[in-house]
């Protein structure tokens, strides 16, 4: 993903005034696989508990540096492991300490794993069962 000086710059202080630690890009743009309709996915993560005041100026400020994008913003205060592992799997991170992300993404793992271990056997069984409904189209 590119992204101008100017973006950067807009970026820094968008973040500094709406308290973001991190502000990351998600999704297909930040995979490469982006179509020229695609969103921009963006992650952020905050000094407080955002609401709905902070999430429209959040997005405000955000949308405002990526004028021209359809800009969806989420935050990962409070967010399941399951998107927090999406977002830090393929994200870019447009604002924030590279070390202090690098033990986010330490911490995503461990909780994806720690959690996903109650869901993995019934992701199995529905897999298994995809298997069984296809075999049974197939033959």
């Amino acid at each position: 993903m590119e992204i101008t000086s100017d973006q950067k710059s807009l970026l820094a202080h968008a973040a500094r005034e709406i308290g973001a630690l991190f502000i990351v890009a998600y999704g297909s743009i930040a995979r490469g696989e982006a179509r020229p309709d695609s969103d921009l996915d963006i992650a952020i993560l905050t000094t407080g508990t955002p609401d709905y005041t902070f999430f429209t100026t959040a997005f405000s400020r955000i949308s405002d540096v990526f004028r021209g994008k359809n800009v969806d913003v989420r935050f990962l205060n409070g967010a399941d492991p399951l998107f927090t592992m999406q977002v830090v799997r393929d994200g870019i991170l447009l604002f924030g300490d590279h070390d202090a992300y690098d033990a986010l993404k330490m911490l995503a793992n461990r909780r994806y794993i720690d959690d996903g271990a109650k869901y993995f056997p019934l992701f199995d069984e529905q897999l298994k069962e995809k298997q069984l409904q296809l075999e049974r189209r197939i033959l």
